[in-house]
Protein backbone atom coordinates (compact mmCIF):
# COMPACT_ATOMS: atom_id res chain seq x y z
CA UNK A 1 0.00 0.00 0.00
CA UNK A 2 1.08 3.03 -0.76
CA UNK A 3 0.61 6.53 0.36
CA UNK A 4 0.36 9.48 -1.78
CA UNK A 5 1.96 12.50 -1.59
CA UNK A 6 0.70 15.28 0.38
CA UNK A 7 0.78 19.43 -0.10
CA UNK A 8 2.33 21.35 2.69
CA UNK A 9 -1.72 22.75 3.12
CA UNK A 10 -2.66 19.45 3.17
CA UNK A 11 -0.43 18.05 5.80
CA UNK A 12 -1.13 21.21 7.48
CA UNK A 13 -4.85 20.47 8.08
CA UNK A 14 -4.26 17.23 8.67
CA UNK A 15 -1.76 17.64 11.55
CA UNK A 16 -4.42 20.19 13.01
CA UNK A 17 -7.23 17.97 12.54
CA UNK A 18 -5.31 14.88 14.07
CA UNK A 19 -3.65 17.46 17.09
CA UNK A 20 -7.47 18.73 17.85
CA UNK A 21 -8.74 15.19 18.44
CA UNK A 22 -6.02 13.72 20.28
CA UNK A 23 -6.39 16.60 22.69
CA UNK A 24 -10.28 16.37 22.58
CA UNK A 25 -9.72 12.50 23.70
CA UNK A 26 -7.23 13.16 26.59
CA UNK A 27 -9.37 15.88 27.99
CA UNK A 28 -12.82 14.05 27.71
CA UNK A 29 -10.73 11.27 29.69
CA UNK A 30 -9.25 13.20 32.14
CA UNK A 31 -13.13 15.00 32.80
CA UNK A 32 -14.65 11.77 33.34
CA UNK A 33 -11.51 10.48 35.67
CA UNK A 34 -12.79 9.43 39.06
CA UNK A 35 -9.33 9.82 40.61
CA UNK A 36 -9.17 13.07 39.41
CA UNK A 37 -12.46 13.79 41.11
CA UNK A 38 -11.58 12.32 44.31
CA UNK A 39 -8.20 14.35 44.56
CA UNK A 40 -10.54 17.20 45.07
CA UNK A 41 -13.73 16.05 47.18
CA UNK A 42 -11.45 14.07 49.74
CA UNK A 43 -9.83 16.71 51.07
CA UNK A 44 -12.27 20.00 50.34
CA UNK A 45 -16.06 20.63 51.83
CA UNK A 46 -17.84 19.97 48.91
CA UNK A 47 -18.53 23.24 47.27
CA UNK A 48 -15.11 23.85 47.57
CA UNK A 49 -14.47 20.72 45.91
CA UNK A 50 -17.24 21.16 43.37
CA UNK A 51 -15.87 24.75 42.36
CA UNK A 52 -12.08 23.73 42.08
CA UNK A 53 -13.01 20.52 40.50
CA UNK A 54 -15.25 22.66 37.68
CA UNK A 55 -12.59 25.08 36.84
CA UNK A 56 -9.79 22.30 37.16
CA UNK A 57 -11.49 21.26 34.13
CA UNK A 58 -12.03 24.26 32.22
CA UNK A 59 -8.52 25.52 32.17
CA UNK A 60 -7.83 22.38 31.38
CA UNK A 61 -9.82 21.97 28.82
CA UNK A 62 -8.57 25.28 27.26
CA UNK A 63 -5.35 25.17 27.95
CA UNK A 64 -4.27 21.32 26.78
Amino acid sequence: MTIPNMHPNDQISTTVILLTAFSFIVYWLMAQSEKIKQMFYLDLPFDDASRKHIFFKEYFGFYP
